[in-house]
């Protein structure tokens, strides 16, 4: 998935361009550098290694074997969430521009629904979730969650 949103041509520096256009926002981009893979709390992030903002996080938050091919060690969902945080010194607009940014990330994770290679499917569902803002950054940040199942076979 990282590499996904990290891609030149059609990854999250794409996306964020063509949302921006298309809702008149200012969206700065978001270098390869700000895409973590990892699951670390706001207050975690804020203390070990100050990060700039807007960025994200992926990782994956459960996977279930349900044991659905005969033979195989591993064959059922995976859930994987990409988040993106963003911070402003006021609280007005926060929020719709940080829906933006995961508007971002979803349009990039539907734009390759299929087959990601090493047995996982993405069917192109996928559940967009948002958060209260919290102190931290320049004065609160936001986040949005882009939470999808891959089926997974191995």
């Amino acid at each position: 998935m990282i590499a996904a949103l990290n891609d030149q041509t059609t990854g999250l520096s794409h996306a964020i361009a063509a949302v921006a256009a298309a809702t008149g926002s200012s969206m700065p981009p978001i270098p390869q550098t700000q895409v973590f893979d990892a699951d670390i709390t706001l207050a975690v992030a804020e203390k070990l290694h100050f990060p700039t903002y807007p960025c994200v996080y992926v990782w994956m938050e459960k996977a279930v074997n349900k044991q659905t091919e005969f033979g195989a060690l591993f064959s059922g969902t995976m859930q994987v969430i990409a988040q993106v945080r963003v911070t402003a010194d006021k609280l007005p607009g926060l929020a719709r521009i940080t829906a933006n940014y995961g508007d971002a990330i979803a349009n990039v994770l539907k734009a390759r629904a299929g087959d990601w290679g090493n047995g996982l499917l993405f069917g192109g569902a996928f559940e967009q979730r948002m958060y209260s803002a919290r102190a931290g950054g320049r004065g609160a940040v936001q986040a949005c969650s882009v939470i999808l199942d891959l089926d997974a076979s191995e």
